[in-house]
């Protein structure tokens, strides 16, 4: 990951990416231009959760369990307890993070918690720049085995902007598109912008 503080300039060390202003102020100027609910980056489960109680009906929470911090079902009862006492809307896992692809069977045990709670899905799904991991970890046809095995779940992939993640773009519409067997895959618009044929 540390190829990502040479390419994006937000990410060095010692950098902050959250706007210079305050909390309640910020939260305001969302309001002004017509957000009335979003879904917090940036920041971790613990002060997202301070961000929830603060302001409970303008953010969604976004549980994320990374399985290389929570070892075990340890993840799954972090899931629950986020889900259940805080709040929280969503899973959010990404396979750059965890190193391991979204299909990845250690990431089961979270995906039927998810099921189980009714909560969607949120699988970081895009190309990578990191030099220290393998470039596809998250190729959209990790989300095929996912879909096919929690079919009923919805599911969102997130992919990051740029020329890459367009190489991918036929893959994962023809996930989305696919009539051999049903599937819940939305393409999320939290990182780029929504264009025809992009997942």
């Amino acid at each position: 990951m540390a190829n990502y503080s040479r390419i994006f300039r937000s990410r060095r060390e010692g950098s902050d990416h959250r706007p210079d202003m305050s909390l309640d102020a910020y939260v305001d100027k969302l309001g002004k231009l017509g957000i009335v609910r979003s879904v917090p980056f940036g920041i971790t489960n613990d002060e997202e959760t301070t961000l929830l109680r603060r302001y409970p009906n303008r953010f969604i929470g976004l549980a994320r369990i990374s399985i290389n911090a929570f070892k075990g079902m340890t993840g799954v009862r972090e899931l629950e307890r986020l889900v259940r006492e805080e709040g929280f809307k969503a899973l959010g896992v990404s396979a750059l993070v965890d190193m391991i692809p979204a299909s990845d069977r250690r990431y089961y045990p979270l995906y039927t918690k998810a099921a189980e709670l009714r909560i969607p899905v949120r699988i970081y799904s895009s190309m990578n720049y990191a030099n220290d991991r393998p470039y596809d970890l998250g190729h959209p046809r990790h989300l095929d085995q996912v879909a096919m095995d929690f079919p009923s779940s919805a599911s969102s992939a997130a992919s990051a902007a740029g020329r890459g993640s367009t190489r991918w773009s036929r893959s994962c519409a023809g996930i989305r598109t696919c009539t051999w067997t049903p599937r819940r895959i939305a393409r999320s618009t939290s990182v780029s912008p929504a264009r025809a044929g992009r997942c």
